[in-house]
C-alpha cells in the first residue's frame, strides 16, 4: 500500500510540477513538503501532554485542513485579512497567513528555539539565548543577533561558541521560484546575512532551518543529532535516536501550533465576548495548551461587506 501510495503522489505531483502560478503551484509545493521523507508530522499523534506539547482541538481542526488543502475558514466571496488587511478567499487565506502572521510567527519561532536550547543546555548549562553580536565596526549591524542560541556544547567542538540560528520558511510563498528549494534558499540568506559577522565576533555560526510544515535543512538534522547524542551521552543513554525522534515530535507539535495560530490571526472573523465562550486571544498569550475550546464567528455572517 505505501508504494501504491508513493507512486500516485508521484503523479500528482508530476502533473502539478508543471504548472506555473496559482493554486495549483501552491498545492504542488505543500504536496511535495509534506511528502518529503525527512519532514515530520508527529503533531498528528501527539495525544498526551506528559510527554511534550500538545495541540488544542481547534488547531488541530485548523492544521488539518491546512495539510489537506482545504478552506481553514470556511466564508463566501473575499474577505479582509486581519492582519494586512489584504482581501482573500476562504482557499488562499490559509496560505496567504503562513506569510503574514508576523507577531504569531515571531512567537511560534521563540517556542523552537528555546526547544532547542534546552536540548542544548543539556551539555552545556551555560547555553543562552538572543545575543547581540556585541561590539563591531558597523553599527548598524551592533544590535543584530545572529544568535538565536549561544552555546559552547561539546557536539560544536567544545572550544569557542557555536551560534545557532533557527529560521522557519513557508514553502509556498509567492516570491519563490520555479524549482527553488525553500529551506535551503533561506539557508542561504542566513549565511550570507550572519555568517561573517559571527566570525567576526569569535563564533561559529551555524543555521537550523526548516519548513513551516515541518521538513528540516540536512545541516539542521545533523545538529540535533550532535545535540542529541551529547544529551545521550549525558544521561547514560544508549539510544541517541530515541530523543532525536521525541525532539522532533515535539518540535513538529510547535510549528503546528504556529501554523494555527498564525491562521487564527488572520482569520476575518471576529471574537466573541469572554461570557460567551470567546476565552482565548493567540496575541495575550503565547498559545500552547490554553483552556478550553476557542470559538469564533465568522466575519461574512456579522457584517454584510467581510470587513471587520
Amino acid at each position: 500500500m505505501t508504494v501504491m501510495e508513493r507512486e500516485h503522489v508521484n503523479k500528482v505531483l508530476a502533473r502539478l510540477g508543471t504548472i506555473r502560478g496559482g493554486p495549483g503551484m501552491v498545492r504542488f509545493r505543500r504536496l511535495d513538503d509534506l511528502g518529503n521523507k525527512k519532514a515530520n508530522h508527529g503533531w498528528m499523534t501527539a495525544v498526551n501532554e506528559a510527554h511534550g506539547p500538545v495541540l488544542r482541538p481547534q488547531q488541530f481542526i485548523t492544521c488539518l485542513r491546512l495539510r489537506l488543502g482545504l478552506a481553514v475558514v470556511p466564508y463566501e466571496g473575499s474577505a479582509k485579512c486581519s492582519e494586512c488587511g489584504r482581501e482573500y478567499n476562504a482557499e488562499e487565506m490559509g496560505p496567504h497567513a503562513l506569510c503574514c502572521g508576523r507577531g504569531q510567527s515571531v512567537k511560534g519561532h521563540n517556542r523552537v528555539r528555546d526547544h532547542l536550547a534546552s536540548l542544548a543546555k543539556v551539555s552545556d548549562g551555560q547555553t543562552s539565548t538572543e545575543q547581540k553580536v556585541g561590539s563591531v565596526d558597523d553599527a548598524e549591524r551592533e544590535n543584530w543577533r545572529p544568535a538565536d542560541i549561544l552555546t559552547s556544547a561539546s557536539p560544536f567542538g567544545g572550544v569557542g561558541l557555536a551560534a545557532l540560528d533557527v529560521g522557519i520558511t513557508c514553502p509556498i510563498a509567492a516570491s519563490l521560484r520555479a524549482g527553488d528549494d525553500a529551506v535551503d534558499v533561506y539557508r542561504l540568506k542566513k549565511v550570507a546575512k550572519y555568517k561573517d559577522l559571527a566570525e567576526r565576533v569569535g563564533w561559529k555560526y551555524y543555521p537550523v532551518t526548516m519548513s513551516c510544515f515541518g521538513r528540516p535543512h540536512d545541516d539542521s538534522i545533523r545538529i540535533v543529532q550532535q545535540l542529541a547524542r551529547a544529551a545521550a551521552r549525558k544521561y547514560g543513554v544508549e539510544d541517541e535516536a530515541r530523543i532525536e525522534k521525541r525532539w522532533w515530535a515535539c518540535c513538529s507539535t510547535m510549528l503546528a501550533e504556529r501554523a494555527a495560530n498564525m491562521i487564527l490571526r488572520c482569520s476575518p472573523t471576529v471574537r466573541l465576548p469572554a461570557e460567551l465562550g470567546g476565552d482565548w486571544d493567540p496575541d495575550e498569550d503565547g498559545g500552547g495548551n490554553m483552556g478550553a475550546g476557542l470559538s469564533e464567528v465568522d466575519v461574512s455572517r456579522v457584517v454584510g461587506d467581510g470587513s471587520q
